[in-house]
């Protein structure tokens, strides 16, 4: 009878180590969980976050170009000592009036036809698909 009684002990035993194993794994899978979430992190330290992003948005950004104005000696020393490439077949650019009147009528049939388009794809949007018994769709 001893040996009845110590078979039940132990499989009662087995039984809280298993119940208990069952929350353990559970909660550390809630643990494991709450450390891949990055908004706990976020909320947890708010300044970190803050500075890490502005670290990472300094890194990402590049930085501007040094704009120099060398006059002619200066660019003739650049060019010899083979600093500075100069292209003599460059395109001229537009300027004066002429050319800011141009850009802005082009600039202006950009948006007038991106208007058009929108307004088009609203008409479609919003009529009824066609039914199979309207005859404008049926293929002859």
């Amino acid at each position: 009878m001893s040996t009845a009684s110590s078979a039940e002990q132990i499989q009662r035993e087995m039984r809280e180590i298993r119940a208990d194993l069952r929350g353990n794994v559970q909660e550390m899978m809630q643990q494991a969980n709450g450390l891949t979430d990055w908004q706990e992190y976020v909320k947890a330290y708010p300044w970190l976050a803050l500075g890490a992003a502005a670290v990472v948005g300094f890194l990402v950004v590049p930085s501007r170009p040094t704009i120099i104005q060398p006059d002619a000696k200066q660019m003739e020393d650049l060019v010899k000592s083979q600093k500075v490439h100069l292209e003599t077949n460059a395109p001229a650019a537009r300027s004066g009036i002429v050319g800011t009147l141009v850009g802005m009528a082009g600039s202006m049939a950009v948006q007038a036809g991106m208007a058009a388009l929108s307004s088009y794809v609203a008409q479609l949007q919003q009529s009824p698909p066609p039914s199979p018994q309207d005859t404008r769709w049926r293929e002859t």
